[in-house]
């Protein structure tokens, strides 16, 4: 798990049973559970290894390669 997906792991039951009539409402919502963190603050700890990090980079970054080149050889 990623930091961004652990950052909303931890919104999401803060501000998921409400409802919302605006955008303003929704970023109060949100304000108000960053500044309720900020008074408790806790360390996100990066658990994964470099090396894993690496490996999954590489297989991205194939994966892009291997669509790239199936488009380009599709005729237009």
């Amino acid at each position: 798990m990623n930091l961004v997906e652990r950052f909303f792991g931890e919104l999401t039951p803060f501000i998921g049973e409400k409802s919302f009539a605006s955008t303003r409402e929704l970023a109060d919502a949100i304000i108000t559970f960053l500044t309720a963190r900020n008074d408790n603050p806790r360390r996100y700890v990066w658990k994964a290894k470099g090396e894993d990090i690496f490996r999954k980079i590489d297989a991205a970054r194939r994966a892009l390669n291997t669509q790239h080149n199936s488009i380009s050889e599709t005729p237009h």
